[in-house]
Formats: C-alpha cells, sequence, structure tokens
C-alpha cells in the first residue's frame, strides 16, 4: 500500500501541484502550555498564541506576590532583539520615564512622571543618540498620555493628561518648549487605583478618548462607590465636551492607540490578580463602541469571577472576547502602530506593545516589548517576542519597558522605568544576515535531508512576499536565490516554493553530499543571509496540523473494510472558539476493519530499506508499510503505518517514526 489519499496539512496551500507555505501566521508559533513561558524563555523571535481554552480554572494555583527588586543595569547587559536589529542606549538618568508621542515633525515627546515634565527629542546621530534634547513643560504631576490635535503635518495642540483632568498646550511645529500656559479640558477624572490616562484622537477628529482605570483589583461597583463608572474608555469632544463611554468592563487600559489604516480604538489592558499564575489574561484589542468586557464580573468571554458568583447573569452573552490574549500579569502598558520604513516591509502596520512584568505571578514574565502581527488591520491572537533581556539569569530585574514610539527615522524608541532610560532599536540591512534553517514539518533547526522541505528564518531575505508558481519549481522567485553549498564544495541553487522578508521554503537539493553545507541567500545579485546546516541522508520530520512541529497530526486515517471496500477519515479538525486543529476521535471500528495512519512529512525518502522505518503509536510498536516519496506534491513524503487495536480508548497518543535511527517530532492522534 502507497499513497492513497492525501489532504493537504493546515498551513500549506495546494496551488498548481506545489507545496507552499502560508504567510498568513507565522508557521513556528507557540501554543498551549508551551505558549505560557518566563522570562528565562522568551527569545527574540518567538511567535505564541493563546486561547481561552488554554487558560486554567481559578485558583488552579496559588496566588504569589513577587515585587520586583531592581538593580542597576550591569555593564554591558543590553537588550536583545532578533539579528539585523541593533540596540543602543538613547536617553538615560530620567525619573520614572513612561508613555511617549512622536509630533508630526519627527520629535518624540516623553512624559517623565517622576519629575513632573515633557521632555522631547529630535532626531538620532551617528551614534545613536539625539541630536537635541529639551523640557517642553513642567509641573505637571502624573502625567502621562500625550495626543496631538488635529492630525496632518501642523497640529495646532498638545493634549496632555495628568491623573485627574486633561490639559492642551498650544503647539506649532518644531516647537521645543510649551509657549504659553495649559489650558484645562477635562476636570474630575477619579483619583486612586489605577493613575494613567492615556489619550488618542479618532481618526475623523471628532472624538477625544480617555483611559480610565478601576480604582481596585476586582470590587463590584454595586457595593464599592469608588469603582463606579471607572474601567471605561471615555469618550470626548475636543474640546471636552463628555461624549459617553465608549467601551466598558476593561479593568485598566492603560495604553490607546487608533489604528491609522482602519480607523478602529485599540487598547492594551491591565487585567485583574488574585486568581494564580495563569489566571486572568492581559490583553490587547480593539474596542468596539458600545463593547463590554467583563471586568469585574466576567473575563475573557462569559468565565464568571468565583469573588462575584452569580452576579450579573444578564451580562454573561455580552462580553467581548479580546484580540490577542497575553500572558496574565504581564502588565501589558504603551501600545503603538508601526507606520516606520526602517524595520522590514512585514512589520508596517503591526502593533508593538511595552510589557512591564509581573508581580503577581511565581514565575516572571513580561518585561519586554512584543509585536503584534497584523493582516489588513486584524490580529489572528499571535504576538511575538521582539525585545527581551531586561532581566538577570538570576532573576534580577534591571529594566521594566513602559512607552513605545516610532522615531522620524523608523527606529523604536522604548522608555524604561526601570533603569530610567530609552532605548533605541534600529535595523541595519548590512548586519541582517543570521540565518536559522529547520525542516519545514518539525521546525528542528540544524538537520537537513536532500530532497526535503525546509525554511529558512532571518531578515530581509527579501523585498515582497511571493509563492512560486510553476512546476518544475523555480529556483529564482522575484530576484531571491538560496544556493547550497555542501561538504564536497559544490554549490547547487534550491528549488524555492515561497519567498517573504523573514521566511523562506526551499527544497534542499537532489544529490547534496552529507556533511556540513553553507547556505546562502541571495537577494538581486547581493548576498543578505547566510548560515549553516548539517546534511545526513535522512532528517524525518511529520507535518502537524497547526502547522508549528507540535500537537496533533496533519495526517489521515484509512479504513480498509472486510470486503476490500476504503474509507479515509480526518484525523484532525477545526475548532472555531480556539482558532486551533484538534485530534479528531478515531473509532477503531469492527475486529475485521484494517486501519492505517497515513502520516505527511519530508526528510524520509532516502530511508536504506523499509525495514529500517519503524514507529509508535501511544508507545505501542506500530507496522510500517509504506516509507517514501508522496509523489504528488514536491518534497512532500509518506508512511503507512498499522494502528494497532490495542490502543483503542487511549484517547490522545504520540506518534513517533525512527528512520535508519533518526526521530521524527512527535506528533498526537486520538484513539477512541
Amino acid at each position: 500500500m502507497k499513497k492513497l489519499f492525501f489532504s493537504v496539512p493546515a498551513g500549506l496551500l495546494a496551488i498548481s501541484g506545489l507545496l507552499v507555505w502560508a504567510d498568513a501566521n507565522p508557521t513556528n508559533v507557540l501554543t498551549g502550555s508551551a505558549a505560557f513561558s518566563s522570562v528565562q524563555t522568551q527569545k527574540p523571535g518567538i511567535f505564541c498564541r493563546l486561547t481561552p481554552a488554554d487558560f486554567p480554572q481559578p485558583y488552579a494555583t496559588q496566588s504569589v506576590t513577587a515585587f520586583p527588586q531592581v538593580v542597576a543595569r550591569p555593564a554591558g547587559v543590553m537588550p536583545q532583539a532578533l539579528p539585523g536589529f541593533n540596540v543602543n542606549l538613547y536617553a538615560s538618568g530620567l525619573r520614572t520615564p513612561r508613555a511617549m508621542k512622536r509630533a508630526p515633525n519627527g520629535d518624540v515627546f516623553l512624559a517623565e512622571t517622576g519629575s513632573g515634565q515633557i521632555r522631547v527629542y529630535r532626531g538620532a546621530g551617528a551614534d545613536g543618540k539625539p541630536l537635541l534634547e529639551r523640557v517642553f513643560a513642567t509641573g505637571l504631576g502624573s502625567v502621562f498620555g500625550m495626543a496631538f490635535f488635529p492630525s496632518g503635518d501642523n497640529p495646532a495642540w498638545l493634549y496632555v493628561s495628568n491623573t485627574t483632568t486633561v490639559l492642551r498646550f498650544a503647539y506649532k511645529r518644531d516647537d521645543l518648549s510649551a509657549t504659553g500656559n495649559a489650558e484645562t479640558i477635562i476636570t474630575g477624572l477619579p483619583a486612586g487605583g489605577h493613575i494613567t490616562r492615556d489619550l488618542a484622537f479618532s481618526l475623523d477628529g471628532q472624538s477625544l478618548f480617555v483611559a480610565l482605570g478601576s480604582q481596585s483589583n476586582a470590587d463590584d461597583p454595586d457595593d464599592h462607590p469608588a469603582d463606579r463608572n471607572r474601567a471605561n474608555v471615555l469618550e470626548y469632544t475636543p474640546e471636552g465636551k463628555f461624549v459617553g463611554v465608549y467601551g466598558s468592563g476593561i479593568r485598566n487600559p492603560v495604553g490607546l492607540a487608533v489604528n491609522p489604516t482602519t480607523g478602529e480604538l485599540w487598547c492594551s489592558v491591565n487585567e485583574r490578580d488574585g486568581l494564580g499564575d495563569n489566571l486572568v489574561p492581559d490583553y490587547i484589542t480593539h474596542i468596539e463602541r458600545g463593547g463590554f468586557y467583563g471586568w469585574p464580573w466576567f473575563y475573557t468571554g462569559g468565565n464568571q469571577d468565583p469573588r462575584q458568583a452569580g452576579k450579573h447573569p444578564e451580562l454573561k452573552s455580552k462580553v467581548i472576547v479580546p484580540d490577542v490574549l497575553l500572558q496574565p500579569h504581564n502588565a501589558s502598558l504603551q501600545m503603538m502602530f508601526y507606520e516606520g520604513a526602517q524595520f522590514p516591509a512585514e512589520y508596517k502596520g503591526d502593533i508593538f506593545a511595552a510589557q512591564h512584568g509581573s508581580w503577581n505571578r511565581s514565575v516572571r514574565s513580561g518585561y519586554e516589548v512584543i509585536r503584534v502581527p497584523l493582516k489588513d488591520g486584524k490580529a489572528n491572537g499571535v504576538y511575538e517576542d521582539f525585545l527581551t533581556g531586561f532581566v538577570l539569569e538570576n532573576g534580577a530585574v534591571w529594566g521594566r519597558p513602559v512607552g513605545v514610539a516610532a522615531a522620524s527615522d523608523g527606529s523604536l524608541l522604548v522608555s524604561d522605568d526601570g533603569s530610567g532610560s530609552i532605548w533605541r532599536v534600529s535595523h541595519d540591512v548590512s548586519s541582517a544576515g543570521a540565518l536559522t534553517a529547520t525542516s519545514a514539518a518539525s521546525y528542528v533547526a540544524g538537520t537537513l535531508a536532500p530532497e526535503a522541505i525546509c525554511t529558512l528564518f532571518g531578515t530581509v531575505l527579501a523585498s515582497s512576499t511571493s509563492t512560486a508558481s510553476t512546476t518544475p519549481l523555480p529556483t529564482s522567485v522575484d530576484g531571491v536565490q538560496v544556493q547550497i553549498k555542501d561538504s564536497a564544495g559544490v554549490t547547487r541553487n534550491a528549488p524555492l516554493f515561497y519567498v517573504s522578508p523573514t521566511q523562506i521554503s526551499f527544497q534542499n537539493p537532489s544529490g547534496v553530499s552529507s556533511g556540513a553545507a553553507t547556505i546562502t541567500v541571495v537577494l538581486n545579485g547581493t548576498i543578505v543571509g547566510q548560515g549553516t546546516a548539517v546534511v545526513e541522508p535522512v532528517a524525518p520530520g511529520l507535518f502537524t496540523a497547526n502547522a508549528n512541529g507540535q500537537g496533533v497530526a496533519a495526517a489521515l486515517a484509512l479504513r480498509v473494510k472486510s470486503d476490500g471496500s476504503q474509507i479515509v477519515e480526518p484525523l484532525s479538525r477545526f475548532n472555531q472558539t480556539t482558532n486551533q486543529f484538534e485530534p479528531a476521535p478515531l473509532s477503531l471500528g469492527d475486529a475485521s476493519d484494517q486501519l492505517f495512519l497515513l502520516a505527511f512529512g519530508t526528510g524520509f525518502r532516502n530511508r536504506t530499506s523499509l525495514a529500517n522505518v519503524t514507529a509508535t503509536i501511544g508507545g505501542t510498536n506500530a507496522t510500517v508499510t509504506y516509507s517514501g516519496a508522496q509523489g504528488d506534491f514536491t518534497g512532500l513524503d509518506q508512511a503507512n503505518i498499522r494502528i494497532p487495536a490495542s490502543l483503542s480508548g487511549l484517547g490522545n497518543v504520540d506518534v513517533v517514526l525512527s528512520v535508519d535511527g533518526e526521530r521524527s517530532n512527535t506528533v498526537v492522534i486520538n484513539v477512541q
């Protein structure tokens, strides 16, 4: 029995007989329990997606108080970013630097809350330091939010928030200091509890949005007057007339930003504490007019806070699930939409958000800047660790990100109230050379097999996103070539499936000699990336339905009945709630049925013999009846494995394929 059917794995597209990686979602996304990280496991370039189903019940763990003890930054320690990005100290010696806002002329304004003043920074010299630094205004108390009005190149006002008021200063382009006293626009905002008041204007300039966090952690406003009319995003006219509550049930909407493409209002939210290490998730989301987000009675949809048990059942069905769920206690602060031109093209329009760091979790999390990829202004729940390294290996904290803003040259500025600094993250095309080569199925790095489907990760690998449209596959797509120099010194151009600025999918050429190989990416005649890998005759990898090398197999079951008829059954199904594939239960059926697992992968067609291919399902040895090229799709391999009847009723079981002594990644099926 060779190939019988083939169903294209999730994350892959069958186009004109090609196997192509879809770019709508990053393919190396950690999900489920793997997405709960700590500062020790965070690393630039790691993508995560958390869904409501991933979170435990309240009080699954004890609530822990673990405030960070901030230490001085040791000499030589710096925030960490991906290869191709440089980080330098932009400004230092600041007293509680918090939110930032870029003016239309490119100047960046900083709310220095500890000094009650606003600073302004202009440009960056060759050393990465500001060309000019001035104090714009003083005597502002707990200054935080800032917004320029009206939109366009020549705003007339800089709006500024304190805890209880919103002020505005007359402003004209290139001003480095206020030319007069501030005018008070809004008064009477409540004090106490959460005191940051971020500001944002709608694209049409008709609405001024003001963030107003709760007074408490999770008190019921019905019983605690101090929390009434709080945990909201408020709407005013630019002249300060109250319009209404724009969004409610938002415990602490620290960061506000309007998507410059869609006009939607987004916010970055600190959720409640006290329910355990992994509840309740902080989040980033767009805010619907009149939308209710749960606090304090519910969270993450209709989950009831046990401290408010039985209260307001009429609201349960109205709670909106946020767009992007973050780890609980991350303390997500200011966010922004990147509109600069310096970073790779796919970053355009994405969200950057500062994570101040946990105090209510036994294992520290946060203390980083994340990126939220958007497509057509929409998020799919994925976020990426972008800037990390603010915590030492011994757990001591030296930095705490707060604010984010894009400078005039497109670099990213990050304020840090732990070290009293501003960091500058720039992108240097000339240094964007590091490559990581992996199996496109398992995402295991370093070892590739001839004719296998492989993936390269890097930066500035292509000037656009393109997919090959012909077979045989081309060796050049939009000016991109991948060259493999093997241990014998022979260089071959690799067939290409797909190219993008940060990812290339290719087939390792046939005939590549075993041993160390050098991989070079050439864009329009210029080398833009280089890395190494080890070529082995086999490097088995199995595709997974969620296209991340983990979890449910991208596979089918073949049922052969006693009369010889054949039925193909799916082994995965899409869960609309979690936005993930999950195992589809497989019944072993009648004793006379023969069941085979049709597993799809890559990197094992060159096995020495079928006798040297083995498999285990749920730890039980399973007979492999076929192992080799799938035949219809370039580079795709297939293994047909008999499913033992003894597995009946075991539920989720692990599947591992071993080829010539090399083990594949572990995938999962469900046997009933």
